[in-house]
């Protein structure tokens, strides 16, 4: 449907298109030799850093994505001129196909999460335009192979549970199934309440999608129907005999590199501090996080000051391990980032900045950790709390 594509990037068609559907397929943004030269600086990457890639920030030779005006100019028109980066990257290769490339996330979902009362509980819908949205880059043919992003046109403005509902197998023995033609073959197809897509997205596309848009990976292209999209769960008991009735992956394996760009509001600051709870970063010596952004761009250190957090404290246990040179540089770093901190929302404080700033200037250290344990304590909290929820139902 060329509703949902955008071939001229221009930002007002892009975001006239993404807040319509929840996703936008912007044609042609990088040129034949700069995909190729972005995969091989991603394998390269996925070398040095064997294979435990970092944030796209903390990667020197593809941190320009971040930078790159072509895609900022989209990503303020969708966002404003003030944009937040929180480390949300996915920087997937495998040299030659394996799991990433033959079992891909297919399950249908969206990644939006928090709310003021609880970071754990999706967000409502309010007709308003979540502040966030994914950048995809992906290295394969999807326009005429299976395997690439499916998604549900305007799921960003229904309500959660409608679309979360159609996930689950009980939904799917409920739905009507009507027989369809496929090839040489008839298929009995459940038939799901909403529309989905296959995002027929080629090398140098960039896809664009709201963090509120539903969505999974691994789409199947049907033959002879290139329009027909069925849910994951459909898909699933297809892919046992996928081969007469679905066109093949491409050649390859599955590379892609995602990040997401967000607008200093609270639901941003809801998400960050769920993924901050829910997962770290993974800090190796490779991981760097110590350079000023430049401006217009404001970074979310939240995975990395938890992450930080639990290696203090965890040296702290040991009176000998605090003063060891790595426990010492994580101090150093957690120290720094706490100052540096900043919060769009008042609900679910990661720590108590004034009071860790007062501590801090009579005792940096004892601070600081004072700072880890109760940056722990909180996460604690959140998760006790959150049992005590589902347990009252």
């Amino acid at each position: 449907m060329s509703d949902y594509y955008s071939s001229n990037n221009d930002p007002s068609s892009v975001k006239e298109v993404a807040e319509a559907h929840g996703f936008c397929l912007v044609k042609g943004v990088f040129s034949g030799d700069e995909m190729i030269a972005i995969e091989r600086d991603l394998a390269m990457a996925h070398a040095e850093f064997d294979g435990r890639l970092p944030d796209l920030h903390s990667v020197p030779s593809l941190q320009w994505l971040l930078y790159d005006e072509r895609v900022r100019r989209l990503a303020r028109a969708l966002l404003g001129d003030t944009l937040v980066y929180y480390r949300e990257t996915n920087l997937a290769y495998e040299k030659t196909p394996g799991a990433l490339t033959k079992t891909p996330f297919d399950d249908y979902h969206c990644d939006a999460r928090g709310t003021s009362a609880t970071l754990f509980r999706e967000p409502r819908s309010n007709h308003r335009i979540y502040p966030a949205y994914r950048f995809a880059i992906y290295f394969r043919n999807y326009r005429q192979y299976s395997g690439g992003l499916k998604v549900a046109p305007g799921s960003h403005l229904r309500a959660y549970k409608h679309d979360r509902y159609w996930s689950a197998e009980d939904a799917m023995r409920e739905a009507p199934a009507v027989p369809m033609m496929i090839g040489d073959f008839t298929l009995d197809v459940p038939i799901q309440p909403m529309e989905l897509h296959n995002v027929p997205s080629e090398p140098g596309d960039l896809v664009i999608f709201s963090l509120r848009c539903f969505h999974s990976a691994g789409a199947l292209r049907f033959k002879g129907r290139p329009n027909l999209a069925v849910l994951p769960m459909v898909e699933r008991s297809v892919r046992l005999w996928a081969a007469p009735v679905c066109s093949p992956t491409p050649p390859g394996s599955r590379n892609a590199i995602f990040f997401d760009f967000g607008a200093p509001s609270p639901e941003v600051d809801y998400y960050v501090k769920w993924r901050a709870h829910v997962g770290g970063a993974d800090l190796d010596a490779g991981f760097s996080y110590r350079g000023a952004p430049p401006a217009g761009l404001v970074i979310r250190n939240d995975r990395i000051i938890m992450s930080l957090a639990q290696r203090v404290a965890d040296a702290a246990e040991n009176a000998s391990g605090i003063d060891a040179p790595s426990a010492r540089q994580d101090m150093q770093d957690l120290y720094a980032l706490a100052q540096a901190h900043t919060e769009f929302a008042p609900e679910h404080a990661l720590f108590d900045r004034a009071a860790f700033r007062t501590a801090a200037a009579q005792d940096p250290q004892g601070a600081t950790i004072a700072l880890a344990r109760d940056i722990l304590a909180r996460r604690k909290a959140q998760f006790e709390a959150e049992e005590r929820r589902l347990a009252a139902g």
